[in-house]
């Protein structure tokens, strides 16, 4: 939760540092949801330091894990993070693929969130805008 909290106050370098400790903790104790929730911290904080390769690697670990384990709201948000990280590598069409993976799961009857589908369609809004 500090990760997500030093992200947040525009401090990824600090909030890539703590989800390390904290997905070192949950791979060591066999959290799996947790780890799926740590891995994609570390890919959002990544992709804001500019350290695509490492972004992309955590990132497609936890939508392994989230896949898996049936975590929807998980496979949402990294779905999100990854076309966010494909349009900063100039890939619209990844970029798109992956949003509207992302937009499907915040869509969903059973588990999806209107307010994500709404900031899923904002970015689907600037995609169409640059390109």
């Amino acid at each position: 939760n500090m990760s997500m909290v030093y992200n947040d106050l525009g401090d990824p370098a600090e909030g890539l540092r703590l989800c390390r400790q904290g997905l070192a903790i949950f791979e060591q104790i066999g959290d799996e949801p947790r780890q799926a929730i740590a891995r994609y911290e570390l890919g959002n904080n990544a992709l804001y330091l500019g350290r695509w390769d490492e972004a992309r690697e955590q990132l497609d670990g936890a939508v392994a894990l989230a896949q898996r384990l049936g975590l929807d709201a998980r496979l949402l948000n990294s779905y999100w993070c990854l076309g966010l990280l494909e349009l900063f590598r100039g890939d619209a069409a990844a970029c798109e693929r992956y949003f509207q993976l992302s937009l499907e799961r915040a869509l969903s009857p059973s588990s999806g969130d209107k307010r994500l589908a709404a900031d899923v369609l904002w970015h689907l809004g600037f995609l169409a805008m640059v390109r």
